[in-house]
């Protein structure tokens, strides 16, 4: 089975969107709220299964309003996994205004050369054109700085098919670099890395001389 993403700019219905990232930000900082305080007054770490039957939403598809519960949930298991190794890594205790809607299969439907996103009986459903044979198995509406991207993820079981202008990206997680990523040439990060060092042993023995000068001195200058 291979997966694949297609992200799509969005720069239209900017209020709807407004109101959905804004209705799942209130989702995710009303769980982080509830969960914390339950931990610091009960010593309880409420399970997600809980935290969903808790908060749900009218306003965005249900199971939206899961993937946002989901959402911090994953935050806390992400930190206390790192936490074994990083003593002083921080918990998720900053609350959002907007956050990020996930919408899974049940609420995505393509008809007529459309991406339907639905958002439950009290909203509009978000309409976007898609000009695609496939249909999205799980789509992420998020802000990309100017305006909100849809980050679409589809399986296909068969060939790779129509994707002559596409080119598939291995991913290498890495201890001192994030990530490195290829597509099929292997890159060696030496150079640059001593490259960077030179520079920053540079600076140092710069920064070393210049503090040895009277402030506003010519040799400073």
């Amino acid at each position: 089975m291979n997966y694949f993403v297609r992200r799509l700019s969005l720069t239209q219905q900017k209020l709807l969107c407004d109101k959905l990232a804004l209705e799942s930000g209130s989702l995710y900082s009303k769980t982080l709220e509830y969960f914390w305080v339950t931990v610091d007054s009960f010593k309880k770490w409420t399970k997600p299964s809980e935290l969903m039957r808790l908060f749900n939403s009218h306003n965005i598809h249900a199971h939206s309003a899961d993937a946002s519960v989901q959402s911090f949930c994953g935050a806390v298991k992400s930190w206390k996994r790192v936490k074994k190794t990083v003593p002083t890594a921080k918990p998720p205790k900053r609350t959002k205004k907007y956050f990020s809607v996930i919408w899974k299969s049940s609420a995505i439907r393509v008809k007529k050369n459309q991406l339907i996103l639905s958002n439950g009986r009290n909203t509009e459903p978000l309409v976007i054109n898609w000009k695609y044979a496939e249909v999205p198995v799980l789509v992420t509406m998020r802000w990309a700085g100017k305006n909100y991207e849809l980050v679409c993820c589809y399986k296909q079981s068969g060939p790779v098919q129509n994707l002559s202008t596409e080119i598939p990206v291995g991913v290498d997680l890495g201890q001192i670099h994030v990530a490195s990523c290829s597509d099929g040439t292997i890159l060696n990060g030496r150079l640059i890395r001593s490259l960077r060092q030179g520079r920053d042993r540079s600076v140092s023995i710069l920064d070393s001389r210049i503090s040895s000068k009277r402030k506003g001195s010519r040799k400073r200058r």
